[in-house]
């Protein structure tokens, strides 16, 4: 008996799945205009039924309106209590008296910028000396802006010599190219010359004569307060910043303005207190 061969079934190849269609629109793209449609509309219904519901209910409408305006006020005040704050933690800040300016050297006058700058929220760090490139004390605002300082100490004030173009001239050549700084400010305890004042206002290089730095240092007033066109720093703390020694000894600052004004606090000669710590901070770096 002969056996016939089965023949073999081939099997083809798989038909791909085809998305079925709604209007000549993909049944995944239809359903989901679909549910957006629907969503549009239940969300216009119930701002409808709302309004409707808020005309016959006027109490509801003037409660949420009453608590609105609560709660800014509340806000407002609160920022006009932390301005306040401000304020008053300034006025009890470190003052520096002209008199005692005029005694102080010339290093020891930078320092003192120094701890002003920081009592007004300043990071500010003293770099007057050799190769300082017109620049004693260098700080930065709470926006990041970038001040360059420029001291000029006269021991007799106004009666010394006025302080003249060239410095001006410098200080504005190095401000921003060397210490990238968006603000150059010359500040001295004596006058300025009728040239170096209009030169300065000509090329935006602010300055500081003895009126101003009274006004800073004595009356507590902050440094871009006493200048001209200088616009405050927006992000301005709630609070001046204390010098970094003075956080770390717990509120005594072994800084020059410190010292200052704890030896008026004891009558004590200030010249020599401040002459002792520029002398062994000198030590230190030794």
């Amino acid at each position: 008996m002969t056996h016939q061969r089965q023949p073999r079934l081939t099997r083809g190849p798989l038909t791909q799945w085809r998305q079925p269609l709604i209007f000549g629109v993909p049944a995944v793209k239809a359903l989901a205009f679909t549910a957006l449609a629907l969503v549009g509309i239940a969300t216009t219904v119930a701002l409808i039924v709302a309004c409707v519901w808020l005309s016959d209910h006027h109490w509801v409408l003037a409660t949420a309106s009453s608590a609105g305006l609560f709660l800014f006020a509340c806000w407002a005040k609160g920022r006009h209590d932390i301005r306040d704050e401000w304020d008053r933690i300034r006025a009890r800040g470190l003052r520096f008296q002209l008199r005692d300016i005029d005694a102080l050297h010339h290093r020891e006058f930078e320092f003192a910028i120094r701890d002003l700058m920081r009592r007004d929220g300043f990071k500010a760090e003293q770099l007057g000396g050799a190769n300082d490139d017109a620049c004693d004390v260098r700080g930065v605002d709470a926006d990041g802006r970038v001040w360059a300082l420029q001291c000029k100490h006269r021991r007799d004030g106004l009666d010394g010599a006025a302080t003249g173009t060239p410095v001006l001239q410098q200080v504005k050549g190095t401000a921003g190219p060397v210490h990238g700084a968006d603000f150059a400010v010359v500040v001295t305890n004596g006058r300025f010359s009728s040239k170096a004042l209009a030169w300065g206002i000509a090329h935006d290089v602010h300055h500081v004569d003895r009126n101003k730095l009274s006004q800073w240092a004595a009356d507590g007033r902050l440094l871009w307060e006493v200048l001209e066109k200088v616009p405050p720093p927006r992000n301005a703390p709630s609070r001046p910043r204390a010098p970094r020694s003075a956080r770390q000894a717990g509120g005594r600052a072994d800084t020059p303005l410190a010292m200052l004004w704890r030896a008026g606090q004891s009558k004590t000669r200030p010249r020599k207190v401040l002459h002792l710590s520029v002398r062994g901070r000198r030590s230190r770096a030794k």
